[in-house]
């Protein structure tokens, strides 16, 4: 595995590797993605390999430019050169868009295309089934990162690109986080530093006769609802396979367990004590051991000032708790209650960007670190606190209440 940099000759040097069909993992504004050439299928299914993902989980397929999109979705392009006009396409007969949803396409890519928004879209006939898992959809996305669509546009195909991570694990907002998980497992990684938003992207559905977000992402909603007023929400259910990539009820998960509690749960003695009960019984003689890399108990968190350890040996998952709050008069009220061996602050100044930004590298951190459990509540659900809410109950462990 070779790291690449930010520069002309490593760009096509990734460019060239991925129409090689080599695995490149590259940073995008979100999260960093694990790529492969879409038109390679011994790259594709190297991508679910390196992973360990099921074949059941689609892939969303990354493009440089939104004038590349006909060439993935069964849609017909009547542009002229620097404009998106479609018309609908022909390949997939009922699986068409409306002209309504075809109306929408138009103006959510004119909005928001480069960025964090992914299309469920009819594909191509052409779009190998192991990129949508056999389903008659394609999920599609232009980043806004420049540096992505350099690599991709000197590629001169398409990728699909999931998270590059192992499945199930922590997504990676750097290229450390990439090579800790996946390692040898890939060709290269482009280190194009820390991504800029932390949270996977938006992920809309116009197939559907009524447009449908699958997975919300770091493209708020309510951006969204200006276009698309009448817009469905879909809850995943376990026992549904999924259409869209992040919509399994376990998932973005760290190696140790997170407790994802009730509306001001931190601060509920009854609801704390009640989970920590359940633990102990289903978890009983479970304990986690640091490795050499990682700190000893306490030691003042490295990664954050406001952590506050009080130091313990305990490593029982009752013990050696972190609670994670949103907002300085929030995180006063959990230290003072004194449940917690540290609290940490995802935003002092209760903002949902800067929360978003942090989350995923930070709790990479805590996995790393000494505590045994960590815990938090929901963030107000508007905004990006919407899809932090989605990320950290899917990474959370599910016990009856």
């Amino acid at each position: 595995m070779m790291i690449l940099k930010n520069n002309p000759q490593d760009i096509e040097i990734a460019g060239e590797a991925l129409r090689n069909g080599k695995l490149v993992a590259i940073p995008t504004e979100t999260v960093y993605g694990l790529a492969g050439n879409i038109w390679n299928e011994s790259a594709i299914a190297g991508i679910f390999k390196a992973k360990e993902r099921p074949s059941f989980d689609p892939l969303i397929v990354h493009i440089a430019k939104p004038e590349d999109l006909p060439l993935i979705a069964a849609i017909d392009s009547d542009s002229t050169p620097g404009t998106v006009s479609l018309t609908p396409g022909t390949e997939i007969g009922s699986n068409c868009l409306s002209s309504e949803n075809l109306r929408y396409l138009e103006q959510l890519i004119d909005a928001f295309w480069p960025g964090p928004l992914t299309l469920i879209l009819p594909r191509k006939s052409s779009i190998s089934d192991l990129i949508t898992s056999g389903l008659d959809t394609v999920a599609v996305r232009c980043p806004a990162l420049t540096l992505t669509r350099e690599i991709i546009a000197c590629a001169g195909v398409p990728v699909a690109a999931p998270s590059a991570n192992l499945f199930g694990r922590l997504s990676p907002t750097s290229a450390q986080h990439v090579a800790e998980q996946l390692g040898n497992r890939i060709d290269f990684i482009v280190d194009g530093g820390q991504t800029s938003i932390g949270v996977e992207s938006t992920i809309l559905d116009l197939a559907s006769e009524i447009p449908t977000i699958l997975r919300p992402g770091a493209l708020p909603i309510e951006a969204i609802k200006k276009i698309i007023p009448k817009l469905n929400i879909h809850e995943h259910k376990s026992f549904e396979l999924p259409t869209a990539p992040g919509q399994l009820l376990s998932h973005y998960a760290p190696q140790k367990p997170l407790i994802f509690l009730n509306d001001n749960g931190l601060t509920n003695r009854i609801e704390i004590k009640t989970w920590l009960q359940q633990i102990d019984a289903a978890l009983q003689n479970i304990s986690y051991h640091p490795n050499e890399s990682e700190k000893t108990p306490g030691t003042m968190c490295q990664t954050d000032k406001h952590a506050k350890h009080l130091g313990s040996e305990q490593k029982t998952i009752s013990h050696y708790k972190i609670a994670l709050t949103f907002g300085s008069a929030r995180t006063l009220e959990v230290q003072d209650i004194g449940l917690f061996e540290a609290v940490i602050d995802l935003s002092p100044e209760r903002s949902d960007i800067n929360a978003a930004v942090r989350l995923f590298s930070l709790l990479h951190e805590l996995e790393a670190g000494p505590y045994t459990s960590i815990w938090t509540e929901p963030l107000p659900k508007n905004g990006l606190g919407l899809a932090i809410n989605d990320r950290l109950y899917k990474a959370s462990i599910k016990l009856m209440k």
